[in-house]
């Protein structure tokens, strides 16, 4: 995990070369351990690749990533914030209500769960890191607020 956050660290610092060379270790070493890290590098390297412009290589290490986590970890909040780094990829895609979709399916999961406050974590990441992601949704379908 201090591989991981190490990574995030020189991303948001613009040292992508560290950042890669900390998430392929992360990769490396996690799939050794049942995958969990690993998918967790593969998440740090589509940042990387997003921010080198590489879009098309990004979504598949998410959707690796993302299957990786549904198998070893499923219902964990690392699988459920992999939404954001999704929502990154459409954004960076002008997909804009896609990305506002997933970040919206993200907080839901945690505000059923009483995390409200840990919502958007890892979409500030990624502001931090990339892409400006708007800290509520834009859309106005998207920003009306449904009375149960």
């Amino acid at each position: 995990m201090p591989t991981i956050q190490l990574g995030w660290l020189a991303v948001a610092e613009g040292r992508l070369d560290e950042a890669e060379l900390r998430f392929r270790l992360a990769v490396d070493l996690g799939t050794g351990s049942g995958g969990f890290y690993s998918a967790l590098g593969a998440f740090g390297l589509g940042q990387v690749s997003l921010q080198r412009g590489e879009t098309e290589h990004a979504p598949k290490l998410y959707r690796r990533a993302l299957l990786d986590l549904r198998e070893t970890s499923p219902g964990t909040v690392y699988l459920v914030e992999g939404l954001a780094c999704a929502a990154s990829v459409d954004a960076c895609a002008g997909l804009h209500e896609r990305a506002q979709r997933l970040l919206g399916a993200c907080e839901a999961w945690h505000v059923a769960r009483g995390r409200a406050g840990r919502t958007w974590l890892l979409a500030s990441r990624v502001t931090r890191s990339l892409v400006r992601l708007p800290p509520i949704p834009s859309d106005p379908v998207l920003a009306r607020k449904v009375e149960p």
